[in-house]
Parts: structure tokens; C-alpha cells; sequence
């Protein structure tokens, strides 16, 4: 059983850099809701409330989402639990972004409003802010950008490709 506990806390600290990335830490739409639900997951892992985890909160954290996924309570996560665990995180993800796209917030997304959620994609991906994406800037790693928003709105500071 600790075995399985270290296995997961170091495949929790391996795979932080790649799914916060895959979460919205790149920026864009949907980082500041990424930045929320860890700030929750953060507090809720921080027991004593000194706005810093230790191994042994990150371990108990852990230890409880573990058994949260061990739905038989056997001890062990099989490929079964860890795939209904998956499933059940995309369904919030997709439910997530669902909600951005209703843009009058009637519960359900139309066509123009699916069409019109690219916008902000096409933005992002013009990195030159011409109106057009080329084929270059589709396939170009997306930049972070440091620094604070301006007056005009866009991010100031230095841009530099992820590693």
C-alpha cells in the first residue's frame, strides 16, 4: 500500500508541468479558471492554513483522492476505477467548456455560438494580429507571456516559447 501511495505521489509530481499546461497555465481563456480550481485544491490540501504543503499534506491530499478513485475500497486502483476517474474529469472539462461557449447563458450552445467560440482561438493563434493564421503560426508552440495587461488590454513584458 505505500508503495502504491509513493507511486502516485511521484506520478503526481512528474505530471503537474504537463497537465497544468494541458489546463490553461499556457494562458489564454480558461487559465484563470485552471488558477481557481488548484488555489481550491490548494487550500483544501493545506491543513494548517500556513499557505504552504508540506510532503506530508501533498501525501494525504493524494492519499484521499486515491480513495476517492478506489471505488471497491480493495486498496488498489485498477485500470477500471482509473478509467471511470478519467471519465468522469472529462465530462466536468467538457461541461466547463460548454458553459464558456453559452454566451446568453439559455443553458444550451447554438451553432453560432460553437462557431463564434474559434474567435478567441484564431486570436491566440495570430501571433502577428494581421487577421489571418498561417500555417506557420498554427503550428508554432503557443508563447507565455510575462508581465501584467496594460491599459489596451494586451499583455506586456517579456514572451517566451514553453519548454
Amino acid at each position: 500500500m505505500k508503495k502504491f501511495f509513493a507511486a502516485a505521489l511521484l506520478g503526481t509530481i512528474a505530471l503537474t508541468p504537463a497537465l497544468a499546461y494541458s489546463e490553461g497555465m499556457k494562458g489564454g481563456h480558461g487559465g484563470e479558471e485552471f488558477k481557481a480550481q488548484m488555489l481550491e485544491r490548494f487550500k483544501a490540501a493545506d491543513q494548517n492554513g500556513d499557505a504552504k504543503l508540506t510532503k506530508a499534506e501533498i501525501y494525504q491530499s493524494r492519499g484521499k483522492r486515491a480513495a476517492e478513485i478506489d471505488t471497491n475500497n480493495d486498496g488498489v486502483i485498477d485500470a477500471e476505477e482509473m478509467d471511470a476517474a478519467r471519465k468522469e474529469m472529462r465530462l466536468k472539462r467538457q461541461q466547463r467548456m460548454l458553459n464558456r461557449m453559452d454566451t446568453d447563458g439559455d443553458g444550451v450552445v447554438s451553432a453560432d455560438e460553437f462557431a463564434r467560440s474559434g474567435t478567441r482561438m484564431m486570436q491566440h493563434m495570430d501571433r502577428d494580429h494581421d487577421g489571418v493564421v498561417t500555417m506557420e503560426e498554427a503550428t508554432t508552440p503557443p508563447m507565455k507571456r510575462h508581465g501584467k495587461k496594460g491599459a489596451d488590454g494586451k499583455h506586456g513584458g517579456k514572451m517566451e516559447c514553453p519548454r
